[in-house]
């Protein structure tokens, strides 16, 4: 979903794994993870209250394969 900040920004919402709207891109990432080729397998994001994690997972070849949701901490 598609919003406009106060300033008349637009920001990208998607939906948490609780079902509420969060801005990933407005908040600070906190952590990645990353398989021993240096692919990323999770990103940790917070708005300094609330913690989301996202995970990709790989096929044996190393390819993407899913992405999850934002999986609120």
């Amino acid at each position: 979903m598609r919003v406009s900040d106060t300033a008349g920004a637009a920001r990208i919402g998607v939906l948490d794994d609780t079902g509420v709207m969060i801005y990933p891109d407005s908040y600070a990432v906190t952590a990645v993870t990353r398989d021993p080729a240096y692919n990323l397998l999770t990103t940790t994001i917070s708005d300094g209250s609330t913690t989301w994690v996202q995970t990709i997972t790989r096929d044996a070849a190393g390819n993407f394969a899913t992405v999850s949701r934002w999986v609120r901490q």
